[in-house]
């Protein structure tokens, strides 16, 4: 080899000849050709082409439709030199739309570079496409190459970049009562079915000794307020499966409504019916007696007004509204429940509560009273029973209902259906069941009347308003024994 002071040297080593005349097909990548220069300069980076965001975070269904979730970006040339870009990579589940302010053809991997002037800016719109998505969270890089426009042709710039982080959750779960719904309609049918039926054998037989005895007035109020109560079951039915939100709301109200009125009725119906009895036949002596069904009106009408002013209160004050709350804080997994937005709500709810346990222990107490009162006259024992298995009621199945969580609407509607009905079927049969036993198989005419401390023949007492006897019943006895003989002739 031979070489020149600061001169050229001859590289044997050189795999190619060297050309000392640059043309433009022979400038090398990121350089461009300079044509009053006759040589290949370096590119001009340009850096300032980019894109507004340089991350976006969207949230979408798995299996919804593509278009369902939209994201927006805009690419901004901050350089003083025109630019053009063009795509170079887009994941297959993002898809620009019409919606851009450029043609979407112009927005696919292989199409041509679209120009964009100094200080110019375009908006691209993008969808998801969830339906290629798995339940989770995808990350996407979208790529632009940025090009030199018309002054330095060829050459490449930095690259204009965004990511998509895509977060697909499950399908929507709105925990509605479902197939669930009809079996607590059929039982309430059921319970509606056999008061109608209940109350009209009353009414039909209320001229016979069996029903007069029974009080025929109360039997049909007592069928009253299990229908209602049963009734209860159609708004607790209810949710946005099947109805608007307002009619959710209204569903919501009529709850407490339907039940607190019917346990008003069937609670008055059943302490006025035990009253009366203890009235007529606890007496210290056999003094006249006169029952009237005003009288025993009064319990009824105090807990028709305490109830009534209280839910009305509440429907106007704090009204209960249908929400959607969410499962463990995912937005997917919501349940729906009526909720109040005050303390109103809980005021209003607790002091309901409580005129209504008052009025059943205080049947109780009554039902207690009645218990040497011979059957002839007075169902006291299985009124008693009933009542009883009620306050279980109260003080087992309502604390499990409410440690039930609202998350779970379908256990918490199946628990409800079930205090509601067993309520209903235990008051109904077990005040019914022996009436109609005995009226299939009716006993002897004279029943013994036990737990009278004194007697005397000239004394009596007047039943006729109560419907126990009528004309033509006498009453006789001894001073010698504690009890009564009452003989009431065959209807």
């Amino acid at each position: 080899p031979w070489t020149f002071f600061r001169r050229l040297r001859n590289d044997t080593n050189a795999p190619e000849a060297m050309d000392f005349l640059q043309t433009a097909d022979s400038c090398p990548p990121q350089t461009f050709w300079a044509e009053e220069k006759l040589a290949c300069m370096p590119c001009p980076q340009a850096s300032n082409v980019a894109f507004s965001d340089e991350i976006l975070s969207l949230q979408t269904e798995s299996g919804s439709s593509a278009t369902s979730v939209k994201g927006r970006v805009v690419l901004v040339n901050r350089e003083v030199f025109p630019v053009s870009f063009i795509p170079k990579a887009i994941p297959s589940w993002i898809e620009f739309t019409a919606d851009s302010s450029i043609n979407a053809t112009s927005l696919v991997v292989g199409a041509p570079p679209t120009p964009l002037d100094p200080g110019e800016a375009v908006a691209l719109e993008f969808a998801v496409k969830s339906s290629l998505l798995e339940v989770g969270t995808a990350h996407g890089t979208v790529s632009f190459g940025v090009l030199d426009g018309g002054m330095n042709p060829g050459c490449v710039g930095r690259d204009a970049t965004f990511d998509v982080a895509a977060r697909v959750t499950p399908a929507p779960e709105m925990n509605q009562l479902g197939g669930i719904r009809g079996f607590g309609l059929a039982l309430s049918g059921i319970v509606v079915c056999a008061s109608l039926l209940f109350a009209a054998w009353v009414r039909w037989h209320r001229n016979t000794r069996v029903v007069k005895a029974h009080q025929p007035i109360f039997l049909i109020q007592i069928c009253l307020g299990v229908l209602v109560i049963g009734t209860t079951i159609i708004p607790l039915s209810i949710d946005d499966g099947i109805a608007s939100d307002r009619g959710c709301d209204v569903a919501c109200m009529a709850t407490p409504w339907l039940l607190s009125m019917g346990l008003t009725i069937s609670f008055a119906a059943l302490f006025s019916k035990l009253w009366r009895i203890n009235k007529l036949f606890n007496t210290r002596s056999f003094q006249r007696t006169r029952v009237r069904e005003k009288d025993v009106l009064i319990p009824f009408s105090v807990m028709f007004a305490l109830n009534f002013t209280f839910l009305l209160v509440w429907t106007l004050a704090d009204p209960l509204r249908w929400v959607r709350k969410p499962v463990d804080n995912e937005a997917w997994n919501t349940y729906g429940t009526c909720a109040g937005e005050g303390a109103v709500s809980t005021a209003m709810f607790a002091l309901a509560v409580a005129v209504n346990a008052i009025a059943l222990f205080l049947a109780f107490f009554q039902a207690y009273k009645a218990r040497n009162i011979s059957d002839e006259f007075s169902e006291s024992k299985y009124l008693g029973i009933a009542l009883y298995s009620w306050i279980q009621v109260f003080f087992v199945g309502l604390p499990i209902l409410f440690l039930i969580d609202d998350s779970n609407p379908g256990a918490k509607y199946f628990l409800s259906v079930a205090l509601i009905v067993v309520i209903c079927m235990s008051m109904l049969l077990l005040i019914f069941v022996p009436i109609l036993l005995k009226f299939q198989n009716p006993q002897q005419p004279s029943v013994i009347v036990s737990g009278i401390s004194q007697t005397r023949p000239s004394e009596s007492i007047d039943m006729t308003s109560s419907g126990i006897a009528t004309s033509g019943h006498t009453i006789s006895g001894t001073t010698s024994k504690k009890q009564v003989r009452l003989s009431i002739p065959e209807a």
